[in-house]
């Protein structure tokens, strides 16, 4: 479970600039759910998810998933525990590696290594011809292929992948169908609903399409002014019902109790 206990955030502290985006919040996520977290822009999605992920330190408050105390540990240790998947194809990826290295990082990522002890081992290409053969976009031949030639849709299928290689507690989805075409982004949620069923992740997926964040969540959130003014079951709402919802939200600025 992911937990949220009387987090504190703010910018150019001391400031006339001074932005407060998190004051006393706390947050649940329950074991093996996925939930869409919604809200205008400069609402606080992506700090929580940096905050989570550890880019940026909280000014208080604690993050704990499950026993482990995220407010304690360095960002990069909490990659072994949280995948994340961003809105840029490039930024989950090294470009100028090969598919097969990327991949090989991946497996062993929050550890020290080198290049060449993770890519002494045959079983270890077939494993990674096998996962790729699952995304049905041929990248099962391209394993020598360096990532930056691959189209944008393929690179996120890769990165996707690559977050979850080792099931994560917990996997962040920053938008990331966001900057691909309708097709493409349909593959790719349709990649990640059977990635999160077959591994059984707990989910925060950040969504401005309302459609997704119906389809593929258990329980939607959404953020105003650092707070969260709705909280439902994913299957108590319509699609037409949430873009009521999240347009009266940014017109009128007030929080519902549904």
């Amino acid at each position: 479970m992911l937990s949220i206990n009387h987090l504190w955030k703010g910018f150019n502290i001391g400031t006339e600039h001074e932005l407060s985006v998190f004051k006393d919040f706390s947050f649940t996520v329950e074991k093996g759910t996925t939930v869409a977290i919604l809200g205008p822009n400069g609402c606080g999605k992506s700090t929580m998810f940096n905050l989570i992920s550890g880019s940026l330190d909280a000014d208080a408050g604690e993050l704990w998933l499950d026993d482990i105390n995220l407010s304690k540990t360095k960002e990069k240790d909490r990659s072994r525990y949280i995948g994340k998947v961003s809105q840029d194809p490039s930024r989950g990826v090294a470009p100028t590696l090969t598919i097969e290295e990327n991949l090989a990082f991946s497996l062993k990522k929050g550890k020290s290594l080198k290049m060449k002890k993770l890519l002494n081992k045959n079983e270890q290409r077939e494993y990674f011809k096998e996962i790729l053969k699952t995304l049905d976009l041929g990248l099962e031949n391209q394993l020598q292929t360096e990532v930056r030639f691959l189209s944008g849709g393929q690179r996120q299928a890769l990165s996707l992948l690559m977050a979850t290689i080792v099931a994560p507690k917990l996997l962040l989805l920053d938008e990331h169908t966001a900057a691909l075409d309708p097709k493409t982004s349909k593959l790719i949620m349709n990649m990640t609903k059977d990635l999160i069923e077959e591994k059984d992740m707990t989910t925060l997926m950040i969504s401005h399409n309302l459609s997704d964040a119906v389809r593929f969540s258990d329980r939607i959130v959404m953020l105003n002014g650092g707070k969260v003014v709705l909280d439902i079951d994913s299957d108590s709402i319509t699609e037409e019902e949430l873009y009521s919802l999240y347009n009266k939200q940014i017109e009128d600025d007030i929080e519902f109790t549904v």
